[in-house]
């Protein structure tokens, strides 16, 4: 979210990025937003489906992300996704003409571009910034002008067709008064100081899932650590966390129990470490944060010493450090890579019933180490305004101390007061 400069003007409105999904019908709608930060590639990814396997289609798109992203593969470049039965909009920084742009379109549904209160066919490759992209499950002859989130376009758009459909906002300019009930999701990491390489990873998600009018919005942060020097660090992190996301969102689109499928993405996680560590002959470890949060209560999952914090008019750290009682401070007890993994899990009946309007933070050691709890609590209520400035401001405080490791935070912020 960015303030737009119109002198006295700029407190009224500001731009926003998100996507909304809504059905009435017998087919099902998705929306899904994913921001990586892998050892410092970048990259956000946005998915936009009717279907009737919303498993499957989410499933494809993280393939689609993977082959992007994946250190492995192509090195932060954009490449033009298969043909599949999906919508995929990428955000581009390389892009002088636009940087969000539309890749593929879903071959068996109706899209459309909104703009100045238009409607127009989507064509893909074409720039979406300042713009919505709307799916419909059946063809539209005409739209009202939509100045909310997409969240409303989408659910419009169903119930003018007894249908399903899904929206995405690029970048348009709201006003701040109807993005009070939303939710900032952002991720920031950082090489600090004195490390020659980013081995952390980060990542924030949204995932909504629609279904004759009712609809399921699960919001997603985490981190990772890795450790093995050289490129070994990166792969455990990055790999980690894609294999992580691999089985949790489809996981997620099918309705599967949180509890239980959380285990089983931190299991996949450990096996693709593991996999790696034989591939490669080389030792490398990870440490794995993620909190899932839905309606009132968030799930959540870890392992090593990165952390989970939530902030309301206090700070609460919700995971443990997996480290020795006594010892060095870089020796930790559990992580990705290690047989003997074990899964911190507080999900299910163990879930954390959330304070309303409560703040989430996922941040790996290199801030924990330098940036005591009140500091971060300080500068979480400052920011609160303000998500991208608030992960920053931790970061750029952590660097301030010495900056002697990598640092990243990812940010869960409803929008309160805005």
């Amino acid at each position: 979210m960015r303030s737009r400069s119109m002198g006295h003007k700029n407190l009224r409105f500001a731009r926003y990025t998100g996507v909304g999904a809504h059905s009435t019908s017998e087919s099902f709608s998705l929306a899904v937003t994913l921001n990586l930060d892998l050892c410092s590639r970048r990259g956000k990814f946005y998915l936009l489906a009717v279907t009737t396997e919303p498993g499957s289609i989410v499933a494809d798109f993280l393939s689609v992300v993977r082959s992007t992203m994946s250190l492995l593969g192509p090195r932060g470049s954009l490449r033009e996704p298969a043909e599949g039965d999906y919508t995929l909009v990428a955000y581009d920084a390389s892009e002088v003409t636009g940087r969000y742009r539309l890749l593929s379109l879903q071959r068996d549904a109706h899209s459309y571009v909104l703009g100045n209160g238009g409607l127009k066919a989507a064509v893909a490759g074409m720039a979406l910034d300042g713009r919505q992209l709307l799916l419909t499950e059946e063809p539209l002859k005409g739209v009202e002008k939509v100045s909310g989130p997409p969240e409303e376009a989408a659910k419009r758009a169903a119930m003018s067709r007894g249908a399903a459909a899904a929206a995405g906002g690029f970048g348009v300019e709201i006003s701040r008064e109807l993005l009070r009930g939303l939710t900032a999701l952002t991720v920031v990491s950082d090489r600090g100081l004195r490390r020659p390489n980013n081995e952390d990873s980060g990542f924030a998600a949204s995932l909504r899932v629609s279904l004759k009018g009712s609809t399921r919005v699960f919001r997603i942060i985490g981190v990772a650590d890795g450790a093995g020097g050289h490129e070994y660090g990166e792969l455990a992190s990055s790999e980690g966390v894609l294999e992580l996301l691999g089985v949790l969102l489809p996981g997620l689109a099918k309705g599967e129990e949180v509890s239980g499928l959380i285990r089983e993405a931190f299991e996949a996680a450990n096996k693709r470490v593991l996999s790696l560590i034989e591939e490669r002959g080389a030792p490398m470890a990870s440490t794995l944060s993620l909190a899932v949060a839905e309606e009132d209560v968030v799930h959540v999952g870890h392992v090593g010493d990165s952390r989970i914090y939530t902030i309301s008019r206090r700070l609460t750290q919700l995971t443990t450090d997996h480290k020795p009682a006594t010892g060095p401070r870089n020796v930790i007890t559990n992580a990705l890579g290690l047989p003997s993994m074990w899964v911190e899990l507080h999900a299910g009946d163990r879930a954390v019933k959330v304070e309303p309007g409560a703040m989430f933070l996922a941040a790996t050691d290199g801030l924990t180490e330098m940036v005591s709890q009140s500091e971060v609590l300080t500068i979480a209520l400052r920011y609160s305004k303000a998500p991208l400035r608030l992960c920053s401001e931790l970061i750029e405080l952590a660097k301030k101390r010495g900056g002697y490791d990598n640092v990243t935070v990812s940010a869960m912020v409803p929008l309160r007061n805005i």
